[in-house]
């Protein structure tokens, strides 16, 4: 009987510690993640603070690195304008992206459309 009791211990020992070291990963997998939106959103930080003086001068130009939401908070161009301009949906997926990445996207030329959107602002 002993010797039956000891196995069933050795085996559930075994269980315990894999459950524990699968534990563990999930873990630390679960910090890495948390470590890199951590990073990614100090480096997106990092660029709005320095792009933030761009707009504190006295007439700033729209030019292709902005993205679609600094467009409408910053500059007032409407949502319907800038959809048709650049040829998107209106959702939320294309907020973040810059100017220059959807032209490249829609193959269209960027440097016309900046310019169009700069006869729009004024």
């Amino acid at each position: 009987m002993k010797e039956i009791d000891k196995k069933i211990h050795k085996k559930s020992n075994k269980k315990i510690d894999k459950k524990s070291i699968l534990y563990i990963v999930l873990i630390l997998v679960l910090i890495l993640f948390i470590i890199l939106f951590l990073i990614r959103v100090h480096q997106h930080y990092s660029i709005f603070k320095n792009h933030e003086k761009y707009f504190e001068q006295a007439n700033p130009k729209i030019e292709s690195w902005m993205t679609v939401n600094v467009l409408i908070k910053y500059f007032n161009i409407s949502t319907d304008s800038l959809t048709k301009e650049l040829k998107i949906k209106n959702n939320f997926q294309y907020q973040r992206l810059t100017i220059d990445r959807i032209c490249r996207k829609n193959h269209l030329n960027c440097t016309e459309v900046v310019n169009n959107f700069n006869l729009l602002k004024s």
